[in-house]
């Protein structure tokens, strides 16, 4: 008995003396590589795209059509004919090929004698940053709008597609745009304190309508790959980014390597949750968890840094187009069904047609 306890003893202690020559190891690696870090150059600055798709409910888009017909009536009917005219946008209704938009015309607000009439208004994709609405009769319409109606200009990101969403709620059109976002770190830029998501600096938009933004997974994992590499410390790069959703919160996995060097000393999950501040999408980092050899350990000493990193990069996307107010993870909205289970989902206020 004396014997096999013995040996036991040997081989922990044998386990543990060959434990400590690979911490060694390892910490040699890591205190050599800290030193020339500051030689190696950082990752220069590099843009990828972030897809989303931007909601736009019935009730956003009629006042914005009034105004539209109004400019187009008195377009068409210059003078004190135009002034007679007061046409009103009582009803829109999605369709397979763009919004049945119903037209109430009279001489005075209010007048029993109103002609109805019906258009469709369709959007399409006039460059990267237009949209052109036209319009054109339906059948057995009378004084029907017919031809352009409108050119709405966005003032940030890449149109990608408009379209409507005849089954989808509340919602009538659906925008989606890829949206840039500025990785890595310019050459010779003067370094600035980042301040933290409590101080971020809401914005303040010119003309607000609700509107709902959905940032599927797919969406996120082709922007882990697409980021290539993300800086964790002086000397710590994090490469083969996975971003995901998973239990309610978004999740990033990677390989952890030695500063540009791609030697790969081990894996990290970082736990993010994404809240909003003053308007804007900020992303929290929870937890960070980090394995090395055959050891799993807490690495949330690097959190404050990694979020700031990544709310500077990222999580300002939205800002010139979107105030966020709500955010939610894998939860469709019950006024836009057609949003999926598992996707990224901002809920707020947009001044992108303004």
């Amino acid at each position: 008995m004396q014997k096999h306890l013995t040996s036991m003893l040997r081989n922990i202690n044998l386990r543990e003396r060959w434990l400590n020559i690979l911490l060694i190891l390892l910490l040699v690696l890591l205190i050599a590589f800290a030193n020339v870090s500051g030689q190696i150059p950082k990752p220069p600055a590099n843009t990828v795209t972030l897809n989303a798709t931007i909601y736009l409910p019935t009730a956003t888009l009629q006042p914005i059509l009034q105004s539209r017909v109004n400019q187009q009536i008195q377009s068409d009917n210059p003078g004190w004919v135009g002034s007679l005219i007061h046409p009103t946008v009582t009803k829109l209704t999605p369709q397979s090929h763009g919004l049945a938009m119903t037209l109430s015309q009279s001489l005075y607000p209010g007048s029993p004698q109103a002609i109805e009439s019906s258009s469709l208004l369709q959007f399409s994709v006039l460059n990267s940053s237009t949209v052109q609405v036209s319009a054109q009769p339906m059948s057995g319409s009378l004084l029907s709008l017919n031809g352009p109606l409108a050119q709405i200009k966005l003032p940030e990101g890449h149109l990608n597609s408009i379209s409507p969403t005849p089954h989808c709620g509340d919602s009538a059109l659906a925008v989606k745009m890829g949206l840039p976002i500025s990785t890595g770190q310019k050459q010779n830029a003067p370094q600035t304190n980042v301040g933290l998501p409590s101080e971020a600096i809401p914005r303040i938009p010119t003309q607000v309508a609700n509107a709902y933004v959905e940032v599927p997974s797919s969406a996120l994992s082709s922007l882990g790959h697409d980021i290539g590499s993300l800086p964790i410390s002086d000397s710590l790069t994090a490469q083969n980014i996975d971003i995901g959703i998973q239990n309610n919160e978004i999740t990033v996995r990677s390989a952890i390597s030695l500063w540009q060097t791609g030697l790969v000393v081990g894996t990290s999950t970082m736990h993010i949750q994404p809240v909003v501040k003053n308007g804007n999408l900020l992303l929290h980092v929870k937890q960070t968890d980090a394995s090395a050899l055959f050891f799993t350990f807490s690495a949330d000493s690097y959190n404050q840094q990694i979020e700031e990193s990544l709310n500077q990069q990222m999580a300002t996307a939205l800002g010139g187009l979107f105030t966020v107010t709500t955010v939610a993870i894998g939860t469709a909205d019950k006024h836009i069904p057609c949003m999926a289970s598992d996707s990224l989902i901002l809920i707020g206020t947009t001044d992108m047609l303004s």
